[in-house]
């Protein structure tokens, strides 16, 4: 991310030090042993002598694992949300932007009212899509949409913007030399723990670049700050 060099730091700044690290203990602390305890699960099921009936049971499991690999999507989304939201109310604001106005204002562009990236903009002074995290970023606002209210707008630019979201579909198209269904099933989206891993990165990365953007301009030619600022610099690759 590039950050132009008039960045001012603000006390929003300071209450979003610990976003990221939030995000991180979201991912370790319940995404990861929920989904872990449910894979184990599945294998016990799968271990029953009776085969017959444990094949009725995984197939319900299996729905309940893809259910709540939704529901923690949504988690995700609804954590990173909030965060910028959060932030957006801590900045010193102008031109008749109030907290309602950022409460009230959805992900994207809308010709009908303020987004959030219209208001980080206005608020801040750079583009969020400069932010190397933005395309990442825009994928859990649009994924955590279809897992809360299935098909709709969202679901239709997800599919349009995503499709590698659908990998079966992708490889049956490449086997038949079909070109992808109008309308991909909601229900064929492949939400791992890659996925959900990458998102919360996503998250985490771009607070990170906020942060190292305060760094900087706090004390320029400071040693301990041009310290720091690689330290927060060298962990930028882990993310990306």
């Amino acid at each position: 991310m590039i950050v132009k060099s008039t960045w001012t730091p603000m006390i929003a700044d300071a209450y979003a030090n610990k976003y990221g690290e939030v995000a991180q203990d979201f991912l370790s602390l319940v995404v990861i042993p929920s989904l872990a305890a449910l894979e184990q699960k599945g294998v016990e099921i799968a271990a029953q002598e009776d085969q017959v009936l444990a094949a009725f049971h995984l197939h319900d499991h299996r729905h309940l694992i893809t259910k709540t690999s939704m529901a923690l999507c949504l988690g995700i989304q609804s954590l990173w949300e909030q965060q910028l939201r959060d932030y957006l109310c801590n900045c010193p604001k102008a031109g008749g932007i109030t907290w309602k106005v950022i409460r009230k204002a959805s992900w994207g562009f809308s010709p009908k009212a303020p987004t959030l990236n219209e208001l980080f903009s206005e608020i801040r002074g750079l583009p969020i899509e400069g932010f190397e995290s933005y395309r990442r970023l825009d994928k859990l606002q649009l994924l955590g949409n279809v897992c809360r209210h299935g098909a709709g707008d969202s679901a239709d630019k997800l599919q349009a913007r995503y499709p590698e979201l659908w990998p079966q579909v992708m490889v049956e198209a490449i086997q038949t030399g079909s070109s992808l269904l109008t309308s991909l099933p909601l229900g064929a989206i492949q939400i791992t723990v890659d996925l959900l891993r990458d998102l919360v990165n996503a998250v985490v990365l771009f607070w990170l670049d906020m942060r190292i953007a305060c760094t900087e301009a706090l004390i320029p030619n400071n040693a301990a700050m041009i310290e720091e600022v690689a330290r927060l610099r060298a962990k930028r690759e882990l993310l990306l």
